[in-house]
């Protein structure tokens, strides 16, 4: 997701609050994300688990 789908020229922004982050390319993008402050805990829609029995 960071690394392709959400980075435009190495730059990705928190679709919240637009807060931008510079990947380098250290690594797995997610866990750099992570580890500058951006994460996906509630971005990702969550199915009911109603739905999931």
């Amino acid at each position: 997701m960071f690394g392709i789908i959400d980075n435009q020229a190495g730059i990705v922004t928190d679709i919240y609050a637009s807060y931008p982050i510079r990947l380098i390319g250290n690594g797995d993008p997610s866990q750099e994300a992570d580890k500058l402050g951006l994460n996906t805990e509630h971005v990702w829609p969550k199915t009911p688990q109603i739905l999931l029995k």
